[in-house]
């Protein structure tokens, strides 16, 4: 027995070896198998993130997922030896080795970024920069839109520095990262028009190319609560009274449209008339309060066919638009992924509505369609909110009130205001008595001062 226990029995023969100084490298690896398996979760979930929720310019955001992979199957290598056992030591060795020099590439990347993370830029710059990402159809992706709000804060508080913003069309984009950026800032009140303001008085205008021109007049488009809030410069010369003001008037009705081209005369399609109001009832609290929810079909809608007001339209075809004029509340809180089902479903329901007076579903021929929106009113016109018809009449805010109040609502001197925002009232027709009451109010103080003179 002792000559027998002296003896080393060879590895080869033996059936049952214990390796006994792999005990403690094999505990090692299994922890090394959790700490990428971690990793690998924790960056597929990022790709993940930033692929569903915070949308994406390019695919460069997949190199995320593709560490995530790699991590995946180191750590499937830590925890299974006999796999690992199969690859050449060589193998090994030399992909450790680009593991580390990765690692250290990344972090060291990564620490320059994040050290500048809570970096703020310097006031005064004569330039701003603002780098592209993704433009959806619905608007700048949510990356882009901190990017962009972060500019406009900033040039807001330096309106002397100009912006620049870059980006070209990606495949998906519906225009180019850089126009709809430079939209984007527009609608924010940033490279528009300013109107020049000293000791309450005009006193020019500076325009888009930064010219300044002097002048003592402006007769303003744009909504006050637009002007009060984005194009007086200083903005420390808008009143507090003009901002309450703006504050307690209610905005009035935006439209909600479907524009259609369709095959066929009107007739052949069921129109029979220039314009038709027809709803499931006349009671107009129950129109407004359907037209203040955006969860069930309107219940009054406005149909115009311009083939009756002009007989010059090309034969063979019928213009038909649909209209519901809605209040804008409602679609303040529409969310960007939902704005495009949300208009095809409104279009449709007012097609259908439409379809049940005329009897003829002339679906199959249209031809050419849009869908408009306050957002879309918005977008290619800049009304404020969508808002086309001024603000809406009130016991306290009537055309007679207004008129009192005139002279105490006049809160900058030689700024007049023109279209249904004006001083008579809301609707189509206020556009033009309100421009000839700004333009007469401009003379008349002109030809006063001009008297004082003599």
């Amino acid at each position: 027995m002792g000559e027998k226990r002296g003896k080393i029995i060879p590895m080869k023969k033996s059936k049952k070896v214990i390796r006994l100084e792999d005990r403690g490298r094999e505990r090692k690896l299994v922890k090394g198998a959790w700490f990428f398996g971690i990793l690998a979760a924790l960056c597929l979930a990022y790709c993940a993130g930033i692929g569903l929720f915070l949308g994406y310019g390019t695919y460069f955001f997949l190199i995320w997922g593709v560490m995530g992979a790699g991590f995946g199957i180191i750590a499937l290598l830590c925890a299974k030896p006999a796999i690992r056992r199969r690859i050449p030591a060589v193998l090994i060795k030399s992909f450790w080795v680009c593991f580390g020099i990765g690692v250290a590439i990344f972090v060291l990347v990564e620490g320059l970024i994040l050290s500048r993370c809570s970096a703020k830029g310097t006031e005064g710059a004569d330039y701003v920069i603002v780098l592209g990402a993704q433009w959806k159809n619905s608007g700048p992706s949510k990356v882009l839109k901190y990017r962009l709000d972060e500019a406009a804060y900033y040039l807001r508080r330096n309106p002397g520095a100009k912006v620049i913003v870059s980006g070209g069309k990606g495949p998906g984009e519906p225009i180019s990262e850089a126009e709809g950026m430079a939209g984007y800032l527009e609608h924010a009140g940033v490279d528009r028009e300013k109107i020049l303001v000293e000791n309450g008085k005009v006193t020019g205008v500076r325009t888009r190319r930064g010219d300044e021109i002097h002048c003592d007049y402006v007769i303003s488009g744009p909504y006050p609560n637009k002007v009060y809030t984005q194009m007086i410069e200083p903005l420390s010369e808008v009143p507090v009274g003009a901002i309450k003001m703006i504050n307690g008037r209610k905005l009035s009705v935006v439209p909600v449209s479907v524009i259609m081209v369709i095959e066929g005369t009107p007739e052949e399609n069921g129109v029979f008339n220039y314009s038709t109001f027809s709803g499931t009832t006349m009671d107009t609290n129950e129109i407004w309060e359907n037209y203040s929810n955006i969860t069930e079909p309107y219940n009054y809608i406005t149909t115009i066919c311009l083939n009756y007001a002009n007989p010059t339209l090309p034969e063979g075809y019928t213009q038909l638009s649909i209209t519901a004029l809605v209040p804008s509340k409602p679609f303040e809180d529409v969310k960007e992924e939902e704005y495009y089902d949300l208009k095809r479903r409104l279009a449709n329901e007012m097609i259908e509505e439409y379809i049940k007076i005329g009897g003829v579903d002339f679906r199959p021929r249209i031809t050419e369609f849009e869908v408009t929106t306050p957002m879309t009113v918005s977008h290619y016109v800049g009304a404020w909110k969508g808002n086309i018809y001024g603000y809406s009449h009130s016991m306290a805010d009537h055309a007679v009130a207004r008129l009192q109040m005139k002279e105490k609502d006049h809160f900058i001197e030689g700024l007049e205001f023109a279209g249904a925002h004006g001083m008579s009232g809301d609707g189509m027709g206020p556009q033009i008595t309100n421009g000839r009451a700004a333009a007469k109010a401009v003379r008349e103080d002109m030809e006063k001062k001009k008297e004082a003179q003599k």
